[in-house]
């Protein structure tokens, strides 16, 4: 049977401008969002601010099959050469973006509707469907943010996903559109989300070990895909590893920075990224290595994935955490060596901080040794102790 089919309405509203020239603080601002033709256009998009400016396509009434009611928007591509449009699932609940900024913008979950005729779509099966997520950025508060110094660039992200975005290694993009207020990313949807949500935090254990070792090989690859290219992820987490057709894929590049081909030491930079995931050098806003910060960061999730523990809240002596597992070593020992008691003993650790350590060193003890070698190797202070990327795939490769 096929889908309904359903029409635009005569009263839609399009917009499209020209990219504004923004002064940004990071080095890969010249992009150009990709569009079919050779007009230097921003390829045109609905706008979704008012019912008059939507493009709303109702469901055409069938006698012999009900039509479901109709979603609340549609974001619709108008070139030839994109053949589509995109409707939003008001049923599935939108992701807020305040956390970057407050009015940053939302993640929306939606679906393709393929183009039948001009100006007409399809309903697709389901089993023909084609699930999609929109982020939707305001670009007057993307803006300036970015001119009052923060960090983390959208338009960056979106360089990456259109450069290295191969849905493998890097999660790509279906779609870069604008109207006069936003930015709209279209991007595969990831029905397994991500890392965070595999991960059993604070449940005493970690994931099955073979589980483990998948993911890590797949994040470790994808290191070595981003520094084929040149660079560096700088934001690595949990959170940014995301589940996609079965493994794990990086997203929000939007921290990245292109690293010299023939030095990837970096002399200064204020923080950035989670201080959670951050080696010690970078915290402290010492000359760090690009691609070390990125296996530093990798490590952490390694621990994360073994334990369900968090390594530590920020990479400093006053975090009793680190304190504990990096500085005194308990990251890798079986044993309670004499700093992991003077940590234990510390007079000012409250209740809480005592019961976590003594949870983590439970599951940490009991670790494949191979593993706490590993973690031992990646987690050293100084910084030309550790092991390179091509250590850790030599040690990994060799597990049984």
């Amino acid at each position: 049977m096929q889908g309904n089919t359903r029409q635009q309405l005569p009263n839609a509203r399009y917009f499209h401008s020209n990219m504004q020239a923004v002064n940004i603080p990071l080095e890969d601002t010249a992009y150009r969002i990709h569009i079919p033709s050779e007009e230097p256009e921003i390829p045109r998009i609905l706008s979704c601010q008012t019912d008059q400016e939507v493009y709303v396509l109702p469901f055409v009434e069938s006698s012999s099959d009900p039509a479901p009611p109709p979603r609340r928007q549609v974001l619709s591509i108008l070139s030839p050469q994109h053949p589509c449009a995109y409707d939003i699932i008001p049923s599935k609940p939108y992701k807020d973006l305040d956390h970057h900024a407050p009015g940053w913008g939302r993640v929306y979950f939606g679906i393709i509707l393929p183009q039948v005729d001009d100006g007409m779509y399809q309903e697709p099966s389901p089993e023909t469907v084609s699930f999609v997520a929109i982020k939707r950025l305001n670009k007057r508060v993307v803006n300036e943010a970015l001119l009052q110094g923060k960090k983390e660039n959208p338009y960056v992200e979106l360089l990456r996903m259109q450069t290295l975005g191969d849905n493998i290694h890097v999660l790509g993009c279906f779609d870069a559109l604008q109207d006069e207020t936003y930015l709209y990313i279209v991007m595969p949807f990831c029905e397994e989300e991500s890392l965070v949500e595999c991960i059993p935090w604070m449940s005493g254990a970690g994931l099955e070990e073979g589980q483990v070792r998948k993911y890590y090989e797949q994040i470790l690859e994808n290191l070595f895909y981003l520094r084929s290219h040149g660079i560096c992820h700088r934001d690595l987490s949990p959170d940014n590893c995301m589940l996609h057709q079965g493994r794990v894929v990086l997203t929000d590049l939007a921290m990245s920075f292109r690293v010299p081909h023939d030095n990837d030491i970096v002399q200064r930079s204020s923080t950035f990224g989670k201080p959670a995931y951050l080696p010690p050098e970078v915290f402290m806003q010492f000359p760090f290595s690009a691609y070390g910060c990125d296996l530093w960061s990798s490590a952490v999730i390694l621990f994360n994935l073994l334990t369900g523990e968090v390594l530590y809240e920020h990479p400093h002596f006053n975090s009793i955490l680190f304190r504990y597992f990096v500085l005194a070593r308990g990251i890798a020992s079986t044993t309670f060596n004499e700093r992991m008691m003077e940590v234990l003993m510390d007079p000012d650790l409250n209740e809480g901080q005592s019961f976590t350590l003594q949870r983590a060193t439970q599951v940490v003890m009991g670790l494949n040794p191979a593993y706490l070698q590993l973690l031992d190797g990646m987690l050293q202070v100084a910084p030309q102790q550790r092991w390179t990327a091509e250590q850790v795939h030599e040690h990994l490769s060799r597990l049984p």
